[in-house]
Order: structure tokens, then sequence, then C-alpha cells
């Protein structure tokens, strides 16, 4: 399970869950009964559905797509051999301040 679809069916429990609670707490008044009101519910659902479907695509690229990013950067220069940690010997540098060849 993909953490775009874990996020969609997330937003969607939550968005759903005050119109089903609507819906079932209207169901036994007079505004069960009104057209109006139904049609309210509709445009909620749709609204609710659209959001779900779009956010976790924003949600995925707003948290997480800088990291991945710097991530993808620093694998690509570890397989590059350019890539150091901080405080570690470079050969490049290291070695010439050392008296050593490169």
């Amino acid at each position: 399970m993909t953490m775009k679809y874990r996020l969609l069916v997330v937003l969607l429990m939550f968005g759903m869950l005050p119109i089903v609670v609507m819906f079932i707490a209207a169901r036994q008044t007079p505004l069960g009964l009104s057209r109006e009101f139904h049609s309210t519910m509709a445009i909620g659902v749709m609204v609710t559905s659209l959001a779900g479907l779009i956010s976790p695509g924003l949600i995925r690229q707003w948290l997480f797509s800088n990291r991945i990013q710097k991530m993808k950067e620093f694998c690509q220069s570890v397989k590059d051999g350019s890539s150091y940690l901080e405080g570690n010997f470079r050969p490049d540098r290291d070695a010439a301040c050392c008296g050593e060849a490169a």
C-alpha cells in the first residue's frame, strides 16, 4: 500500500464521516425529507471526493518532495564518488595538505 493510497483512504474517511453522520441524524427528522438538504449533501459528497482525490498528491509533494530530492542527490553523489560526510578524509583535499601524493 503506497503512501498516496493511504493518504487517499484517510482523507476520504475523515471527509465523508461528517456527511454520513448528517444523513443518519437527518433521516428521522423533517430535514431528511427536504430536497434542498439532499442537494446540499450531494454537493458536499462531490467536493469531499474531489478534495480527497487531489489532496494525497499535494500533501505528499509538499511534505516529502524536498527530502526525497535531497536523498536522491546524495545517493547520486555517492554513486559518482563525489560525496563525503563532514569530518571524513577527502583524498583530493586532505592528501595534498598532508604531503602525500593524490
